[in-house]
């Protein structure tokens, strides 16, 4: 916010690489499909809705050793030490204070998809096998939401100077609050595929399971941001009250709040998306329980950027687990 980030202590996080999206989480899927007697057709609608979260503190502080410090008129290298007895070098070489980031970030993520699709059961021959399945196309509508928080308060500026009146530290207090989003609608063409293994459906069924599906998305990525900054410089015999400036018995603190960052921005875009599973169903009659592993990605649907927009990808990638029950006849 307002003036350049200051330059942070080595081995120290930024704020921005405290900042973080949750990277897993649960989906769930819901499916109703219908076709018609003595038809080949099957109209179907299915949605998958996801939440996950992130709350994580954060702590690291280390010590400030530069060699050049003096005390008591001397340099570090010329203090005498002794068995026994407090090693004088080690306090001049170290500040009083530590380097350190003290921050806490909570965030959030939430999407839903629908699925709209009328398709055509058909039989074809591939890798020497028979394929049973669907071929089918119709419109998905998807929106992604995508919320983060973080406080964090650094010490990430330490000077020691020869000098004890040229010593000082800088403590920052940052908070920021991020949301970002996407809706969007679009053509989508899917493949659902099925290869009988063992046995038969009156008596039970064992199927190779697979399928793919396509779409691109057009819709608003939005974007809202907001960051403040306040500091505080603590020189000489002031590190343990108030800032520099501020007597002793004023009220007020001398923190320096700087001009806030306030970004907002919402444009149209197109996401491609293109996904898949593999697996393995066992069918007995109208019922069928379906395990396997599905990836579903969105490519740039999310704006990731802060000044300038920057794109990243969404993607859904592990194990399912599904029940499917047919009703009538």
């Amino acid at each position: 916010g307002g003036s350049p980030t200051p330059s942070w202590a080595k081995g120290l996080p930024t704020p921005a690489q405290l900042q973080h999206t949750p990277t897993s989480g649960f989906d769930w899927n819901g499916a109703l499909s219908f076709r018609p007697p003595e038809s080949d057709w099957v109209f179907k609608a299915s949605v998958r809705y996801g939440r996950s979260s992130r709350n994580v503190g954060f702590h690291k502080s280390q010590a400030v050793t530069p060699s050049r410090t003096m005390l008591l008129g001397r340099t570090c290298g010329a203090l005498p030490t002794k068995a026994g007895s407090y090693n004088l070098q080690s306090v001049c070489k170290h500040g009083f204070f530590k380097e350190f980031d003290n921050s806490k970030n909570a965030s959030s993520e939430q999407h839903a998809i629908l699925d709209f699709t009328v398709g055509k059961e058909v039989g074809i021959g591939l890798f020497g096998t028979h394929q049973e399945g669907t071929l089918a196309g119709g419109v998905r509508i998807a929106q992604f939401d995508s919320r983060s928080h973080l406080n964090l308060g650094a010490d990430p500026v330490y000077h020691l100077d020869p000098s004890i009146f040229k010593k000082y530290h800088e403590i920052y207090e940052f908070t920021s609050n991020e949301s970002r989003s996407f809706r969007g609608m679009g053509p989508e063409i899917t493949w659902n595929a099925h290869t009988p293994l063992v046995g038969n459906t009156d008596e039970g069924e064992v199927t190779l399971d697979w399928g793919m599906n396509f779409a691109v998305l057009f819709g608003r990525q939005r974007v809202n941001l907001q960051h403040t900054v306040v500091h505080c410089r603590h020189s000489s015999f002031g590190t343990l009250s108030r800032c520099d400036g501020v007597a002793f018995a004023q009220a007020a603190t001398g923190e320096i709040t700087e001009p806030a960052d306030n970004v907002v921005r919402s444009r149209e875009v197109g996401v491609p998306n293109l996904g898949g599973h593999i697996g393995a169903s066992m069918v007995y009659r109208n019922a069928k329980i379906s395990v396997g592993y599905r990836y579903d990605g969105f490519f740039g649907v999310m704006d990731g950027g802060e000044t300038t927009p920057l794109q990243y990808n969404r993607s859904f990638a592990g194990p399912y687990v599904n029940f499917t029950l047919g009703l009538g006849g």
